[in-house]
């Protein structure tokens, strides 16, 4: 049992740093949406949300996020949400004293 507890920690660990990202990207009432499903134990739904949100808001992810996303579907054994693919990828900050 503890290695299934393990998955899930790590799991909520990995999406927990996920939604301090979008804090910069997401407003406040979307990220206390994603926030609670995965409170929730409810991850699948949780990067669903995610996946939607961008979408609708057209709202640009960092690559890294992009990356942590599609890596936590394949742990869970999940396709990707429909859309996903289509998410905007923003660009990294520019270096230097005007970033």
């Amino acid at each position: 049992m503890a290695c299934a507890t393990d998955y899930y920690d790590d799991l909520e660990t990995r999406l927990n740093g996920i939604i301090a990202t979008l804090e910069g990207i997401f407003t406040s009432m979307e990220v206390r949406e994603v926030a609670e499903f995965i409170g929730n134990r409810e991850y699948g739904i949780g990067v669903e949300t995610i996946v939607d949100i961008a979408l609708e808001e057209n709202k640009a992810l960092p690559q890294s996020v992009i990356d942590e996303l599609r890596d936590i579907c394949r742990t869970m054994d999940v396709a990707v949400p429909d859309g996903f693919d289509e998410i905007d990828v923003r660009s990294p900050r520019p270096l230097g004293p005007l970033g």
